[in-house]
Order: structure tokens, then C-alpha cells, then sequence
């Protein structure tokens, strides 16, 4: 997947992989933090054992506000099944 914009991510909860073009980043534990630049194709997956919950800090358009940012480029399905959104908040700077 890639989104609309770069952000900081950091796993709240459970085990994470992540894998983009550059790094693979496996085994991130809770308070590990990873980078994602919005561009770069990125393949991410949580234990079996438990699912992962993580914090993102991204930069996305205003349009998208309330919306899901990924873009998904697989057979993967463009819906809200494996995630929820508890908080998008505005920012002006």
C-alpha cells in the first residue's frame, strides 16, 4: 500500500513487520517507532498471535479528513474491515 502523504508511525500494542523499498523493519515491539514516506510502496503485517495497534502522525490534504488514506495496490479490500480511526484532528501550522 501507499498513502497520500509522508508520516511517523509507532506501534501502541502487539508485533509489526514492515517492509518498503529500502528497509524491512521486523519485529518492531510497543514504542518502536518507523518512518513512512507516502510514495514508497510499503508491506506491513502484524504476529498471528494478536493484532497490532500503532499511532500515526501523517501528513495528508484536508479533503481527506475523515477518510482512509491508504491506496491500496493488490487485491487487498479498499475498506475499513481491519482498521479503525479514532481520532483525525486537523492541524494548521
Amino acid at each position: 500500500h501507499r498513502h497520500h502523504g509522508p508520516g511517523i508511525r509507532c506501534l501502541w500494542q502487539g508485533t509489526f513487520n514492515v517492509q518498503d523499498a529500502f528497509d524491512v523493519v521486523r519485529d518492531l515491539q510497543p514504542g518502536d517507532p518507523w518512518w513512512e514516506s507516502g510514495t514508497d510502496t510499503v508491506v506491513a503485517w502484524h504476529s498471528h498471535q494478536m493484532p497490532a495497534i500503532f499511532i500515526r502522525g501523517i501528513v495528508l490534504p484536508v479533503e481527506l479528513e475523515g477518510e482512509m488514506s491508504n491506496i491500496w495496490l493488490s487485491d487487498a479490500p479498499a475498506t475499513k474491515t481491519n482498521w479503525r480511526l479514532f481520532i483525525d484532528q486537523v492541524v494548521t501550522v
